[in-house]
């Protein structure tokens, strides 16, 4: 009977170092920063959020790679203020991106930010003007 050489298991040992080192690595590719954590302090307008500069950038940002063009996923787009506005109207935006209902989180990429939320939410509760 033959027993494995000291040479044999080393290479095995290293094998294994190598494997569990990669998955660390790949694990903590996986990381997603929070804009808030990363940036304290930094100041969130929540008093009058205009569709123009705040809610349409927001979506541009986060959600019109997917919803936006031919290929919508779906069948939602959230190109213009009346496509927002009917998400909104439909409980299908908020759903999502606050994860009610059952629903996945949208974006994919991860949660939007609290300011973002916060914003979303201010616009909304101000009657959704078109500004």
């Amino acid at each position: 009977m033959a027993y494995p050489t000291i040479k044999h298991n080393n290479m095995i040992n290293k094998a294994l170092i190598l494997t569990f080192s990669l998955g660390l690595l790949l694990l903590g590719g996986c990381y997603y920063d929070n804009e808030e954590a990363l940036y304290p302090g930094t100041v969130c307008d929540t008093v009058s959020p205009s569709f123009a500069t705040t809610i349409l950038p927001i979506i541009e940002k986060n959600c019109a790679s997917c919803h936006s063009g031919a290929a919508l996923s779906a069948g939602l787009s959230l190109s213009n203020y009346n496509e927002v506005k009917s998400a909104v109207n439909n409980n299908f935006l908020l759903d999502r991106v606050l994860q009610l209902n059952g629903s996945s989180v949208m974006p994919p990429s991860g949660p939007l930010t609290n300011c973002n939320l916060d914003q979303i939410n201010s616009w909304i509760s101000q009657g959704m003007p078109n500004n």
